[in-house]
């Protein structure tokens, strides 16, 4: 399956199962704005895929503020994402006790 022209926001997308996803969906030719902790392994990621791949450092598990800086980003002029498609940002946090 081929996803050009597709916008892909991955959740802890540097690194572990989520950054297997963002290089999947990279390979396959998707955008992919990959959000996560861990600064040197986002930084790996789009080093690897140059304009392919964003990396946005925040944590979207602890409080819905933490999904501002992804839409700041993907509505700033730095993004090169924003093609006219919609777009939908969603995160959020299951705790479980």
């Amino acid at each position: 399956m081929q996803l050009e022209h597709q916008i892909v926001i991955v959740t802890g997308g540097a690194a572990g199962i989520g950054g297997a996803i963002s290089r999947v969906l990279a390979h396959r030719g998707a955008k992919v704005v990959a959000v996560d902790v861990d600064a040197t392994a986002g930084t790996e990621l789009e080093t690897e895929f140059g304009a392919d791949v964003a990396f946005i450092q925040a944590d979207v598990g602890l409080q819905e503020t933490d999904v501002a800086p992804i839409v700041a980003f993907l509505l700033s002029d730095d993004s090169k994402y924003m093609t006219g498609q919609t777009l939908m940002a969603d995160g959020g946090a299951n705790k479980l006790y």
